[in-house]
């Protein structure tokens, strides 16, 4: 129900470009959440119960995608787009309060 509230809200405010963190996918939900957004969705997956990040991008944005990266855990998704003519990136990177290889992850971002 939460999740279905968000997505009409977003929906409502008629948002470009949507970054969210604990999204908590399921195979069944990343299906429900294709479902109610109309557009382009990026996603890393982690657990039912923790993590998850999304980018939802509004179908009507000329967007196209360049390089998608990923990571294995939930944490981490970066789209290099051209978005209305212009090059950028999209980056939703979720960093818990727990304890967290930063350095390591700002290295891998660099580089």
């Amino acid at each position: 129900m939460k999740r279905k509230k968000v997505l009409n809200t977003l929906k409502s405010k008629k948002y470009d470009v949507v970054l969210l963190q604990e999204t908590h996918l399921s195979e069944l939900q990343k299906k429900k959440l294709r479902g109610h957004w109309v557009g382009q969705i990026f996603y890393s997956v982690g657990s039912s119960s923790s993590k998850g990040v999304s980018i939802l991008v509004h179908e009507h944005l000329q967007f196209k995608s360049k390089r998608i990266i990923t990571d294995d855990s939930g944490g981490m998704v970066i789209v290099e787009a051209d978005i209305q003519g212009h090059s950028m990136v999209l980056a939703n990177i979720y960093v818990p309060n727990l304890d967290f290889p930063i350095p390591s992850l700002f290295f891998f971002l660099v580089c």
